[in-house]
């Protein structure tokens, strides 16, 4: 059956992925695919998937390629509202690195959504602040989702506690009509390459290979199912790589 067109006017949620990975995953989870835009604002460059997903039209953008940071992003956002003025709600969606600490057992697939906490809105930027002679203070943070979202976000949170969780019915529709490698691209890559480090400095040694010999030993899980978590998202226009940083416990620490 051939893709339908649909109208600008119909899509209300706008979906920005920074890779073509994460469009690509994206891509994955549209109940149905649609014909490109009917029309497109003439300042509009992005290029765009559309779909719906339950009862919901959803147009998708992926950064320009090499372009990363939320200046990027705004600006995406920013032409998507100017070819799909209806959009009520926008979600970045991607891939990032957890920092798992007391409480937070985060592991290599598992899931994270942004969740206010105290004055924080949920996605603070940490990147952006004032340095000192030996702090940085942050000041960069964004505001709260609107409270709808944050009342279906509790809803959805309340059937996660009681085993009503889909995730991993969705994980595994995903090879069907796909060939082989595309299905093993979306597959769970194997608690052989989760490793998580002890904190290091930037001094600290490593060996010859280049890997920092000080991993935690933590308990197996008895699936590979992604486990979802709720808290801050830290984002910013830097992308931290580097294993024996302190970093990442510094961003721990100011959530």
């Amino acid at each position: 059956m051939a893709p339908v067109s649909m109208p600008n006017p119909a899509f209300t949620v706008g979906w920005i992925c920074a890779l073509p990975a994460e469009l690509a995953a994206a891509m994955t989870m549209l109940d149905e695919l649609y014909q490109e835009p009917q029309e497109q604002h003439p300042a509009d460059t992005n290029q765009y998937v559309l779909g719906r997903i339950k009862n919901h039209c959803v147009a998708i953008a992926c950064l320009p390629a090499g372009e990363y940071g939320l200046a990027p992003a705004a600006a995406a956002a920013q032409q998507m509202l100017s070819s799909f003025p209806t959009i009520r709600f926008g979600l970045l969606v991607g891939i990032g690195g957890g920092i798992p600490g007391p409480g937070r057992d985060i592991r290599l697939g598992d899931i994270i959504i942004s969740e206010p906490q105290g004055q924080l809105g949920g996605v603070v930027q940490y990147d952006r602040g004032k340095t000192f002679a030996h702090r940085f203070e942050r000041t960069g943070f964004l505001n709260a989702p609107p409270r709808v979202l944050l009342n279906a976000q509790n809803a959805l949170k309340a059937n996660h506690l009681l085993g009503q969780y889909r995730v991993p019915e969705f994980l595994q529709d995903i090879p069907k009509n796909r060939p082989a490698a595309t299905a093993q691209f979306f597959a769970h890559p194997g608690h052989e390459n989760d490793v998580l480090y002890e904190m290091a400095d930037g001094t600290s040694d490593a060996n010859e290979s280049g890997e920092i010999e000080m991993p935690v030993q933590r308990p197996g899980r008895h699936n590979d199912d992604p486990v979802v978590h709720y808290g801050l998202i830290a984002s910013g226009n830097q992308v931290i790589k580097d294993l024996r940083t302190r970093y990442r416990d510094t961003l721990s620490e100011a959530s």
